[in-house]
């Protein structure tokens, strides 16, 4: 007997979205020519296999794969994910993507020109698509397991994560009341009590009184009218049930296929066969009816042919969690003293986040121009190291700082490096520096690092993956490595940097065994949050285990006595 959640209601939108993708785009009437579907089918507008998912469950396991390995929502790391399954076939059935509706389309290229995660999304009429609702099961799911595991989470907080990661790509209040309303459905289905029409109307009912709280919402809420009285809804003719992209019509079609039927398989062969956006309203009502009746009702032989079934499953049941102990030399914990973390709470969270994934050891490195406020940070290290020996007390933690290094601030940095006042990693005699990433003229890094090696100080190039415009080839990085520097890349780099020449360098330094040390580079919760355990895996398949405990950690206690 399952009893996961994510297995749940994941792989009933899957499986939703699967059966219904051979008839998206087809009328009712043309569903009814040729067959219903009652079984996983090939072809569709795609011509693809049976079992194969759309752009639905690839934006839905984007989304959960950065939830569950951070520990919380933060929507531009999901919007991250977007940008991998949209340029680089991430999170697809066989590594491509397809289907992709207009409105997360063109919100993912804005994202991209101007990595604003506040603005990418479309507003106006036309921003009320269905294509949010398909993806935002993982964030209810977030905020309804930590209610389960005995967390207090207000409906206020729960709901502000919805609509942030709602307005992503669908950035209007009708948009975001459609998943603010799936959420409270979705958390009465699975911890409700009485039947499932019961639960979903108390789901319903509950959303809006919340809804109604603000006199804003209430016309756009008028929307949403049909939905609220079950009893009515129940007897609406399928002829009267729209199928189409809109997200209110989305929302009718897959309750009226809940609340019309006693089981998983019945649910989803009459919501895919209603035709249209059979894909996403099969989604969405087999995500829903996923939570209520469970994984192990859905049919076997439909999630046989699932594709990559494994690995959705692994995505939905892993603990995300490193198998190997982790350091993580290079982040920006210090509170308020750079642009790394905002305060302490935020600063607790990256910890919390590191240490669930499997980090045993962190150096906290401030850029250097935040050293000039000693004071706060001093009382910031301070309270870190208290708070941690209560929470972590088997945490290893140093300090240190990151220095921005060019020829025109070398002696500078050396003066101030021999007085004490900016800060090696943890105490020894290496020094974390960075070069600016616009493209430095080589000859320049070479300047900088024949000054500190001749001052004494050996250099860790902070990382070091990202000065692919400086670098004239592989042979730079040899340089680096031959004349006193080591290396540390950043973990996301591995696999998550959008930038494909990046990744591409980042896998040849590996190859090659250049890297000495790996760093999240975490700024904070909202930018650039802690992300290990992807990195980690990927690098157990590329490289061999010995050389991966040596980067990870071994190194890490060898030069630095963590």
């Amino acid at each position: 007997m399952n009893n996961n959640i994510w297995l749940d209601g994941m792989m009933g939108l899957v499986t939703g979205d699967a059966l219904g993708n051979p008839v998206q785009f087809m009328e009712r009437e043309e569903v009814r020519s040729r067959g219903n579907v009652v079984s996983m089918e090939a072809g569709g507008a795609y011509n693809t296999p049976a079992g194969t998912w759309t752009d639905d469950s690839s934006m839905a396991l984007a989304t959960l794969d950065s939830i569950r390995e951070i520990g919380t929502v933060v929507p531009e790391d999901i919007m991250l994910g977007f940008v991998k399954w949209y340029c680089y076939g991430e999170y697809t059935p066989f590594g491509e993507a397809f289907d992709m509706g207009n409105t997360c389309s063109q919100a993912i290229i804005n994202f991209t020109k101007n990595a604003d995660w506040k603005t990418c999304g479309l507003t106006g009429e036309w921003a009320n698509g269905n294509g949010a609702l398909m993806r935002i099961l993982p964030v209810c799911i977030h905020f309804m397991e930590r209610r389960m595991n005995g967390e207090i989470v207000s409906d206020e907080e729960a709901l502000t994560g919805i609509h942030q990661v709602t307005a992503l790509t669908h950035n209007h209040l009708r948009a975001r009341i459609a998943g603010g309303l799936y959420f409270f459905m979705a958390w009465e289905l699975k911890n409700g009590g009485g039947d499932l029409r019961t639960r979903l109307q108390r789901g319903i009912n509950k959303g809006f009184a919340y809804y109604r709280q603000d006199v804003r919402n209430l016309v756009e809420l008028s929307h949403f009218t049909r939905i609220h009285d079950l009893r009515a809804f129940i007897g609406t003719q399928e002829k009267d049930i729209s199928s189409s992209g809109y997200v209110i019509s989305t929302l009718e079609a897959a309750v009226w296929s809940l609340i019309t039927t006693d089981n998983f398989k019945d649910c989803l062969i009459k919501a895919v066969n209603l035709g249209d956006d059979a894909d996403t309203v099969g989604a969405v009502a087999g995500s829903l009816a996923g939570l209520y009746y469970g994984y192990d009702q859905i049919p076997e032989g439909w999630l046989q042919a699932i594709q990559r079934r494994e690995w959705i499953e692994d995505l939905c049941t892993s603990d995300y969690t490193t198998q190997i102990p982790v350091a993580d030399i290079h982040v920006h914990l210090i509170p308020g003293i750079d642009d790394g973390s905002q305060n302490m709470e935020m600063t607790m969270q990256m910890i919390r986040s590191e240490y669930r994934q499997g980090v045993q050891a962190i150096i906290c490195t401030p850029h250097a121009d935040g050293l000039i406020y000693q004071d706060q940070l001093q009382a910031g290290w301070k309270e870190i190291q208290n708070r941690c020996r209560e929470e972590f007390p088997d945490l290893k933690l140093g300090l240190g700082c990151e220095i921005y290094l060019t020829p025109e601030y070398l002696a500078d940095s050396l003066d101030l490096l021999k007085k004490g006042i900016l800060l090696t990693l943890n105490g020894t005699r290496h020094v974390l520096v960075e070069f600016p990433q616009d493209g430095i003229p080589f000859e320049e890094i070479q300047e900088c690092i024949r000054g500190l090696t001749g001052a004494g100080w050996l250099p860790v190039i902070a990382h070091a993956e990202r000065y692919d415009k400086s670098y004239r080839s592989i042979d730079d990085i040899r340089w680096l490595k031959e004349n006193g520097c080591r290396i540390q890349i950043n973990i996301y780099s591995i696999k998550e940097d959008i930038s494909k020449q990046r990744r591409t360098l980042t896998r040849q330094m590996l190859e090659e065994k250049l890297v000495d040390f790996l760093g999240t580079d975490s700024h904070r919760m909202n930018h650039r949050p802690p992300r290990i355990v992807n990195g980690i895996k990927e690098l157990s398949r590329i490289i061999a285990p010995e050389y991966l405990k040596q980067i990870v950690w071994g190194n890490v206690q060898l030069y630095f006595g963590l």
